[in-house]
């Protein structure tokens, strides 16, 4: 039997007006299925598409029909929404790749922790905007020509998020720590540890509690900073709590020491016992504002 021959054979059900549109409970519905899929081969899919041109008339229809369920059909509608060539040829390569799952929840968690990073530095530039702001408003008889800032900073040779300034010179280094679930407790790394004791007399820790705000933890997503202030604690004194840890993580070869890279709780009830409300930090900090300008 010629190939043409062979090919109207199997495509004689599909045939005329009362040809069938389904293949969903074929006996041959695989050997239909790895038919279409040739139709699409760059080398010799004209051929195939020749062939069985009734099939490929109506490959749409047939390829629906074994999408037996409304969930599964309503994803290829989705799918076929998608324009971009290049994005779909992703979407294929993907659906063929043994570790799916896997790269679906890994790329999930890796750009929901990207969001999250972003959100926080969003809050902490905010939060610098706002003691920058109120600071400039309640000492704008005493600043005069100074220039007062407290911008954010992002880089490996601080150990803080803010850096309060006077004429582009530090005088207050604030580090802001968000705890989005009960379970956890702030940490601070070895470089925040170090610069909060050696600045200790203008280092403040700030604790955000965002445990209330359950909804919006995935993503840290913040609400206005009215809704938060209330939930800012600040640790003045931070530096000289952490300074009783000063000995055994100093690099000293002479003695048995930490490791660099080690990390320090601070525990809730620290932050409870030594913390302050926001209110009360800039008080704080005006005072010192204050002793450095007058």
């Amino acid at each position: 039997m010629k190939a043409q021959e062979l090919a109207d054979e199997i495509q004689k059900p599909f045939k005329g007006d009362d040809g069938r549109r389904t293949i969903a409970n074929d006996s041959h519905r695989k050997q239909y299925l790895e038919i279409i899929e040739r139709f699409n081969n760059p080398e010799d899919g004209h051929i195939w598409r020749n062939l069985f041109s009734i099939i490929n008339q109506i490959r749409p229809y047939l390829m629906l029909s074994v999408i037996d369920s409304p969930q599964s059909q309503e994803s290829i509608f989705t799918i076929m929404k998608v324009e971009d060539e290049i994005k779909l040829q992703k979407i294929a390569a993907l659906a063929e790749d043994p570790n799916f799952d896997r790269i679906v929840t890994l790329g999930k968690e890796a750009l929901e922790k990207e969001e999250r990073e972003n959100n926080d530095i969003e809050f902490k530039k905010k939060l610098g905007a706002i003691v920058e702001e109120i600071l400039q408003k309640e000492l704008n008889d005493i600043l005069n020509g100074n220039t007062l800032e407290a911008p954010l900073v992002r880089n490996e040779q601080g150990g803080q998020d803010l850096i309060l300034k006077i004429n582009n010179l530090p005088v207050y280094y604030i580090e802001v720590k968000s705890r989005w679930s009960s379970d956890r407790s702030v940490l601070m790394t070895t470089l925040q540890h170090r610069t909060s004791y050696q600045e200790k007399e203008h280092y403040a820790l700030c604790a955000a509690d965002m445990t209330s705000f359950l909804e919006r933890a995935r993503k840290h997503e913040y609400p206005p900073f009215e809704q938060i202030e209330c939930h800012l604690m600040f640790i003045p004194n931070i530096g000289e709590l952490n300074s009783r840890l000063k000995d055994a993580t100093l690099d000293n070869d002479s003695q048995v020491h930490i490791a660099g890279g080690y990390q320090v709780i601070v525990p809730q009830d620290v932050i409870a016992e030594h913390g302050i409300s926001f209110r009360n930090f800039i008080d704080l900090l005006k005072g010192k504002i204050k002793k450095m300008i007058v």
